[in-house]
């Protein structure tokens, strides 16, 4: 017994292993394909629909086929059935959008109708049709969305009222139409007020992200404005260290001859002051004689002057 449940678990872990990396597949798949965000999300819901709708369509096809006998509901549900398949490529391929959309709603809608005419399995089949507001609203938004809820929910009321004539209407009974228009109604206004809060919160979440991506802007300017800055400083910081590294400052007492004005350095040698100073410091010295040296040294030169 342990061993069954042992390999019934590693049963149930591998089949949800398989259907998530499916889905993740499907979720980069769609990601890259080159439409808006909100497109992206109504395709990956039309997505999930397709693959619930259209084998349960194939199923209920094959069954009406052999249990009913009915080539025209068959041919309408395969018909609705290949049109979702050609509409998810179409989408994909081609960026269609709401044209897919509408389309699909006007087969759906046919499907429907017809089955609300042949009621069939004592019909219930008429049932179906509460799926159409879920689907409609979401995918063609709420004012067409409504448009189209708001036709087949008239049709149906029409057709119950005043069947055309020749058609083999199925037999409902009075409080079952009046039962079933009222939950459509009911189960519109839910559609309805879901789509309302999707629209909603994806708005919201629409700024937030915008916010978000102004914020992160914002952020990148001062990291690229503070990595300026910092290379800036880098680059005086070089610049004055090589500037210190030139300069060359004499500090202390410095011995001086009172005679000869020689001055004596650290190893006690007296030389020159020039001769220190050039060799102490980055000044260069020019020769020239002040006017107080120029009177003692040339007075006859200067008076004539």
């Amino acid at each position: 017994m342990a061993g069954c449940g042992q390999g019934d678990a590693n049963g149930e872990s591998g089949k949800a292993g398989f259907a998530r990396g499916c889905a993740d597949r499907i979720t980069r798949f769609i990601d890259a394909v080159p439409i808006g965000d909100e497109e992206k999300t109504r395709l990956r819901h039309y997505t999930i629909f397709l693959f619930l709708g259209v084998p349960t369509m194939l199923a209920f096809g094959v069954y009406d086929l052999v249990a009913t006998s009915n080539p025209l509901l068959c041919a309408l549900i395969f018909s609705s059935g290949a049109g979702l398949l050609a509409g998810w490529f179409a989408l994909v391929r081609w960026n269609l959008g709401r044209n897919v959309y509408r389309a699909n709603a006007a087969l759906f809608s046919l499907l429907l109708l017809y089955m609300l005419v042949f009621g069939g399995e004592d019909g219930s089949k008429i049932l179906w049709i509460y799926t159409f507001p879920l689907i409609a609203l979401f995918l063609l938004g709420r004012r067409e969305g409504i448009f189209w809820t708001a036709g087949i929910g008239a049709v149906s009321l029409g057709l119950f009222l005043a069947p055309p004539g020749g058609w083999n209407m199925y037999p409902y009974d009075v409080q079952f139409k009046v039962r079933f228009l009222a939950s459509f109604f009911i189960v519109s206004l839910v559609a309805l007020g879901f789509e309302h809060l999707r629209e909603k919160y994806h708005s919201e979440l629409t700024v937030e992200k915008e916010r978000i991506e102004e914020e992160k802007k914002k952020l990148v300017v001062e990291i690229e404005e503070r990595i300026r800055v910092e290379r800036e400083k880098e680059r005086l910081i070089r610049e004055l260290t090589g500037a210190l590294g030139k300069v060359r400052r004499l500090s202390g007492l410095l011995p001086i001859c009172a005679s000869c004005k020689n001055v004596r350095d650290d190893k006690g040698y007296w030389s020159e002051i020039e001769t220190y100073l050039r060799d102490h410091s980055e000044a260069e010295f020019s020769h020239g004689i002040c006017p107080s040296c120029a009177k003692k040294l040339y007075p006859g030169f200067l008076d004539k002057e």
